[in-house]
Parts: C-alpha cells; sequence; structure tokens
C-alpha cells in the first residue's frame, strides 16, 4: 500500500498531459464553432497547453486530487467556526466550479 502514491503519481504524470491536450481541442473546435474569434481560441489553447507542460501545474493538480476532500467540507467549516473569529466569505453566485447553493453549509456553521 506504500507504493499507491507512486504509482499514481506516475499515472498522473504520463496521463494528464495527454488528457488535457485532448480537451484543450475538443473545447477548441467547440469555440471555433460558435464563432469565437481565432486570437481568443489561440490563447485559450497555448495557455492550456502551457499549463499541462508545467511540472508545478502537475503537482499541484496531484495534491489537490490526493488531498481535497471530495465529500463535504462541514467538519472544517464548523471547526472555522469555532475559532470565534469573523469571517467573510467572497462566493460568485455563478461559481460553475462549487456552486453558490453549497454555501448553506457554511452558514450553518455559524
Amino acid at each position: 500500500m506504500q507504493y499507491l502514491p507512486l504509482v499514481s503519481d506516475l499515472a498522473f504524470w504520463f496521463i494528464l498531459p495527454r488528457v488535457f491536450h485532448h480537451n484543450t481541442k475538443r473545447t477548441c473546435d467547440a469555440l471555433r464553432s460558435c464563432g469565437v474569434p481565432a486570437g481568443t481560441v489561440n490563447k485559450y489553447a497555448a495557455f492550456n497547453l502551457t499549463a499541462a507542460a508545467n511540472s508545478y501545474f502537475t503537482r499541484s493538480y496531484i495534491s489537490t486530487v490526493r488531498y481535497f476532500p471530495l465529500a463535504t467540507m462541514q467538519e472544517q467549516y464548523s471547526i472555522v467556526a469555532k475559532v470565534g473569529l469573523r469571517t467573510t466569505v467572497l462566493w460568485g453566485t455563478n461559481d460553475l466550479v462549487i456552486p453558490f447553493s453549497t454555501s448553506t453549509y457554511v452558514r450553518v456553521s455559524e
């Protein structure tokens, strides 16, 4: 079991860049079909392909997969609430990564 992180890291190092290349190409094709200017599509592609080739990006991605709680963060929210300091959370109502509807978990921790 101690070798599992090593094996998964190696898999990410080889697989992640290929996935990014494939998804970037599909997204660029979709953007072109929607009439997005070629310059914008090229900038998007360059950014994504540069990120995929960057070892820091890959390490960050692996770390996120390994350590980010894939379930609720209710326990972490409760710990912050118990500290007793006022906390301000800035959250966009159109957030597509972590939808604003999940903010109820943060407010419950008050």
